[in-house]
């Protein structure tokens, strides 16, 4: 260890020259001091040696489990306290990502559209056209769709009382939701009107119209369904990235918002009454929420889209509105709206047969698709309602909408691919059931067919698809054709003719037709009266309830009113408003009785209500009753009665509920109403050319309910006498007046 030198001093006592180095430390000592330094070396070994034994048993205890030993069990906490924070963390961010998943799409791969865009005029059937009706591969007025991530179809088949799945590329779809038969229980459904999926609760949210409440509903092999809002006329549903639902209201003309489990929502717009104000609304339909939580509604009687900025008071006009230049391209009746990331406004431009674009500050929109007239081919709309949510690929913007899917894309054309992937163009249509692809189905539409007023169906069908004004043409033509000459009104090269006839065999060339209209002029001889069936009467005296739609008569003038959608899409209601000794569709009404007729007319009130029942109808159709002791009509003011003419013009059954009002007129001591409105109707056919749809029933039907002979050769006298001042341009309000039916003028005249 130590090794002897010579020269050196004592590291301890540096006195003596060192004799030994220690090789430990390096130092030199003399024999005296090297002796203590390596008895001090022992001693520290030794105390080295007692700690490392002390350490080699520390070791062992630490061998143990850790949960033993306080230090290691601090440790195991936090390790598991970390872990749980980080799948805390990771599923809020799950979460949050499935929440703004299509936003994260549309910024991912459609920063913005251009303006040039192109867009697929023409599409195919996605969902039905297999007639109307109830089979799985059938729809009945669907009035709304919802797309969820699978691409699967969500349809609110209205008039099926049900909702339809239909997955992508598939021929049938299968009820998910009521399907029970028209009801107000909770596993049945009435008139929905709209369907959306909580992805997140994994269920749907049902408008049910006809009930007046908001249903939620297990997406998958769901029996029932739980209210959530009752009470309200829900038009539209819309639920933001926060699970927020927003809610239209046709008959409170506003939107909430609405927490899951809130008694009641929050307005978001609207809610100041009916009226044209920036901070009101009248009859919202469809919503759409953007990603600043601003709410886009769909305006439809002040034909205009709004929007409403969180927490504001009042609305801004996005697109359309009373400002309308002469020529540009507004809108009329809006439906389904959304908007994309730039703030352009997509719209269903319901009466115009369209869907336009409307780019933010523009003051007039483009049509994207339709436009072409209404019409059963792809290019063309027949009443679209609702437009569904975007869904993108690198390349391509899938617009959905409830009458017809098209594809957005910077390119001029795009491959019609079939697979099913989000980098995928495909092209869908989801069809009206009334309107198919061929003039059969258009025309059976278009004619009257009803068992309420048992019109008969005479048109023929062609080999290829026509325009509407073609179609018009050919199918009155053709009808005449088939009738032996028989028609008094038709179309030749767009110029009207008029033919006098005898009409003692009145429809003769349908026998039951012709007994029918017989029966009903001649007060139904072969019918007899029943003295325990008062259900007309207790109705009409405000004591029964109409059903399935469970309103007292008063209630359905007050509540009804101006309700387009409700009176347009409710069928049943007809036969209770005005009732005839015949039995109708509604198997829910009795026939009117004699008994009850003399009844109502001796009842003031009663008979009060039958007349406000007509204005009832006269303003949905567009008309209203300007003089009540003439009977006197005219247009709505302003452009409204615009809405309600095309309306009319292009829902045929509405014809046979015309039939129906004026034979239930004529019951009540209200047969003089029927002439003015005659008068009315053809004006509008023959002059102005705004209802050119209705002549073959007014021709057929309307004019035939005149009980009186003298009438029914008057009116067609002043058929021909317009017909004659339309082809001499004669047609001022002073040329018309001067040539009014004796009929008429006798009338102002007593009263």
């Amino acid at each position: 260890m130590a090794t002897t030198i010579e020269k050196n001093c004592c590291a301890i006592c540096n006195k003596e020259k060192a004799k030994s180095k220690c090789e430990g430390c390096s130092k030199d000592f003399c024999s005296s001091h090297f002796a203590d330094h390596r008895q001090e070396l022992s001693k520290q070994i030794d105390e080295v040696e007692v700690s490392c034994d002390l350490f080699r048993q520390m070791l062992t205890q630490q061998s143990s489990p850790s949960s033993q030993h306080s230090v290691m069990q601090h440790i195991d906490k936090w390790e598991r306290d970390s872990i749980q924070k980080v799948r805390q963390t990771a599923e809020e961010a799950r979460q949050l990502l499935l929440k703004n998943f299509d936003l994260i799409i549309a910024q991912l791969y459609v920063p913005n559209i251009s303006a040039n865009t192109k867009w697929i005029q023409k599409g195919i059937t996605a969902a039905g056209g297999n007639g109307r009706g109830v089979g799985l591969n059938q729809l009945n007025y669907p009035r709304n769709v919802y797309i969820d991530s699978d691409q699967t179809m969500y349809i609110a088949d209205y008039s099926n009382h049900r909702i339809m799945e239909w997955k992508y590329g598939a021929t049938s779809g299968q009820v998910v939701a009521g399907g029970n038969r028209l009801g107000n229980r909770t596993h049945q459904l009435n008139n929905p009107s709209d369907v959306i999926v909580d992805e997140e609760q994994d269920c749907l949210i049902i408008s049910d119209y006809g009930n007046r409440r908001v249903m939620r509903w297990p997406r998958r092999n769901g029996t029932n369904g739980q209210i959530l809002i009752s009470d309200i006329d829900c038009s539209g549903l819309m639920m933001d990235n926060h699970g927020f639902l927003y809610v239209s209201d046709s008959q409170k003309h506003e939107v909430r918002r609405w927490r899951m489990g809130d008694e009641s929502g929050t307005v978001v717009a609207g809610g100041n009454g009916r009226g044209s104000r920036l901070d009101q609304l009248s009859f919202p339909t469809s919503t759409f929420v953007d990603r600043d939580h601003s709410v886009y509604v769909s305006d439809s009687e002040n034909h205009r889209v709004m929007k409403w900025m969180k927490g504001a008071k009042e609305g801004i006009v996005v697109a359309g509105g009373p400002d309308q230049k002469k020529g540009s391209i507004q809108l009329s009746s809006p439906r389904g709206v959304f908007t994309d990331s730039l703030g352009t406004v997509y719209v269903v431009d319901w009466s115009n047969a369209r869907v336009l674009s409307w780019p933010k500050g523009a003051t007039q929109g483009t049509i994207i698709v339709g436009g072409n007239g209404e019409g059963a081919e792809a290019h063309q709309f027949y009443c679209p309602m609702a437009l569904s949510k975007l869904t993108f690929s690198k390349n391509v913007v899938n617009i959905v909408w409830i009458h017809t899917c098209f594809i957005h894309s910077e390119e001029t054309t795009i491959p019609y691919h079939e697979q099913h992937t989000l980098d995928t163009a495909y092209k869908t249509e989801i069809r009206n059931d009334k309107t198919r692809l061929n003039t059969e189905n258009q025309s059976k539409t278009r004619s009257n067919i009803s068992n309420d007023s048992n019109q008969p169906t005479t048109s023929k069908t062609s080999s290829r698809v026509i325009n509407n004004d073609e179609y018009n043409k050919n199918n009155v033509n053709q009808q005449r054709s088939d009738t032996n000459n028989r028609s008094i009104i038709s179309l030749t090269n767009y110029r009207i003719t008029f033919d006098d006839s005898d009409d003692d065999d009145a429809s003769s060339y349908i026998s039951w037709a012709r007994r029918d209209i017989l029966e009903y002029r001649n007060n139904y001889p072969s019918v007899r009266s029943d003295s325990k069936i008062t259900q007309n009467y207790r109705f009409y005296t405000n004591q029964l309830e109409s059903y399935p739609d469970g309103d007292l008569i008063d209630n359905i003038h007050k509540l009804w009113f101006r309700d387009y959608d409700r009176l347009e899409f409710h069928h049943g209601y007809t036969q209770w408003l005005f009732p005839l000794q015949e039995r109708g569709l509604n198997c829910y009404t009795e026939p009117l009785q004699k008994h009850e007729i003399e009844s109502i007319k001796k009842d003031e009130k009663a008979l009060k209500r039958i007349l406000t029942s007509y204005e009832l109808m006269l303003d949905f159709y567009g008309f209203k009753l300007i003089d009540k002791k003439t009977g006197e009509i005219d247009r709505l003011s302003g452009d409204s009665y615009k809405s309600r003419f095309h309306n009319l013009n292009t829902s045929s059954h509405n014809y046979l509920r015309i039939t129906r009002i004026l034979k239930c007129l004529g019951e009540f001591d209200y047969e003089y109403l029927k002439f003015p409105f005659l008068e009315q109707i053809l004006r509008e056919i023959i002059i102005e050319n705004t209802l050119p749809n209705c002549l073959q029933s007014c021709k057929d039907y309307w004019i035939e309910t005149l009980r009186s002979r003298n009438e029914r050769h008057a009116i067609r006298q002043y058929a021909r006498q317009l017909i004659e001042y339309r082809n001499q341009g004669l047609t001022s309000s002073k040329s018309l007046r001067a040539i009014r039916p004796s009929i008429t003028k006798e009338t102002a005249a007593k009263s």
